[in-house]
């Protein structure tokens, strides 16, 4: 079930129309929310729907409210909730749980499914990442980027009558300074943004409110970085690729992998996503499992994230519960997989 605060941060960017500067309002959202023993009411209640009061077989004519009393469905239901390390639900997740029991009737499908086998691991270091680059063209239309005062530093002469022409004021490229570089913490000299979505989630990683709270990270490269094997459908035709997540952050102990999406994947997610996800969650209970063995104390975390649980996730990694996060998007994605 994805995570759903009570009470939520919430930041919003505003643009003037005249200078083009933007700047950041912050709110707070207040949710309604429902105990355990309501949810489970309700829940009772379509599970009565769901049952023939009138089947030949008497006992199929409560078969579901036998099995499921409103004490064993409000059991659940505080066992679910206290995986997102949370006691009352928001009405959101009191309807995943009421649509949890859509699939009491429908048939089960097959699925074909590779199944990786560890032969080995290896430590890939942030000092291998590639360079990766810009062209002025994506710069004025899909592409921005993060730059702070001493990038200047680690530009090579060729490139910095451009550079300096790009981060001008006013000019038509999408470049972004970071007002404090100690709020850049990551060993690149500046961040590519790939799209949108990824461009308002740097923005609020490096706030600084959301940036004391993590060590450091670093945004990936499209490939040969960290690639994840997986395999899917496309029509009737088997698939298998690679893919690099987006962002590693690093807090303590946790690597905390993102890979960023746009809410459309909320209405009608990719098979190729589906699968990306499925994979991508195996991977890292393979790695987990593997330094649990080897003794280390380092974990990773994955997440497919959309802008619609930015706040959330940046809420909870305040607050020092990002272990127990889960996206709107992830929620979507597994459904999806069942």
């Amino acid at each position: 079930m994805a995570t759903e605060l009570a009470a939520e941060d919430v930041n919003i960017e505003f643009e003037r129309a005249s200078t083009g500067q933007t700047y950041i309002w912050q709110t707070q959202i207040q949710r309604k929310t429902f105990t355990p023993h309501e949810i489970a009411c309700a829940m009772y209640d379509r599970l009565e729907e769901s049952q023939d009061p009138d089947d030949p077989d008497f006992n199929m004519r409560t078969v579901y409210t036998d099995e499921w009393t409103v004490e064993k469905l409000e059991k659940m239901i505080k066992t679910s909730l206290a995986r997102l390390n949370i006691e009352v639900a928001t009405e959101s997740m009191k309807q995943k749980f009421l649509q949890s029991l859509g699939t009491l009737r429908r048939k089960t499908s097959e699925f074909v499914r590779y199944t990786p086998i560890e032969n080995g691991f290896m430590i890939v270091s942030t000092r291998t990442r590639q360079a990766n680059s810009v062209s002025a063209s994506e710069l004025r239309s899909s592409k921005i980027v993060f730059y702070t005062d001493d990038t200047k530093n680690s530009i090579v002469d060729e490139q910095m009558e451009f550079y300096e022409e790009a981060i001008e004021p006013g000019a038509v490229f999408r470049c972004v300074p970071v007002q404090n570089q100690f709020d850049f913490k990551t060993p690149l000299n500046l961040v590519i943004a790939d799209s949108e979505n990824e461009r308002k989630f740097v923005r609020d990683l490096i706030q600084v409110d959301n940036a004391r709270h993590y060590d450091k990270w670093i945004k990936s490269t499209a490939a040969r970085f960290y690639e994840i094997d997986y395999a899917w459908k496309k029509g009737t035709h088997p698939k298998r690729g690679k893919f690099s997540p987006d962002f590693f952050i690093r807090k303590g102990d946790l690597v905390i992998v993102v890979e960023v999406k746009g809410d459309e994947e909320l209405r009608e997610p990719s098979q190729e996503n589906v699968k990306k996800n499925e994979y991508a969650v195996a991977h890292f209970e393979r790695v987990n499992s593997r330094l649990e063995r080897d003794g280390s104390l380092v974990r990773y975390k994955f997440t497919f994230l959309s802008e619609v649980s930015f706040n959330t996730f940046f809420q909870k990694l305040r607050e020092n519960d990002i272990e127990n996060f889960r996206s709107e998007l992830d929620v979507k994605l597994e459904a999806e997989n069942q």
